[in-house]
């Protein structure tokens, strides 16, 4: 096994353009259970189904209402997380020099899925999305 300094000694500076190049996504496609997903959030937002500014609008009140003090302050705290990974969700299908569809938005939505799941596997159907 190579030594590890001597490996990265032998690399050298990349230019400009190429790091730039190398931190693009590379534009690869999302199995169509993702892009569902995508689709329905997306058209979420468009409708104003959910408003990002206003975490509030994700939640199911008619399910929300039922749980108890104590379980609605612990739903409280991760929609603040799931209104960021849905904001970066965001960000990322609607900025123009990103993909629409890539392995990196598929990572940003399988997360979005853990901790979705995380909840409601405790505290039962308790978001829109």
């Amino acid at each position: 096994m190579p030594d590890f300094a001597s490996a990265i000694g032998q690399h050298q500076d990349l230019s400009e353009d190429e790091q730039k190049r190398i931190g693009r996504s590379g534009g690869d496609d999302m199995d169509a259970e993702h892009k569902n997903y995508l689709a329905l959030i997306i058209g979420m937002l468009d409708r104003k189904d959910i408003v990002l500014l206003d975490p509030e609008s994700i939640l199911k009140p008619e399910n929300y209402r039922l749980l108890g003090e104590l379980d609605r302050n612990r739903v409280d705290a991760a929609l603040v997380n799931i209104t960021d990974q849905l904001s970066r969700i965001e960000h990322s299908f609607r900025d123009t020099r990103t993909p629409d569809a890539s392995p990196e938005l598929q990572n940003m939505i399988e997360h979005l899925w853990q901790m979705k799941n995380r909840i409601e596997s405790k505290y039962g159907d308790v978001y829109k999305i």
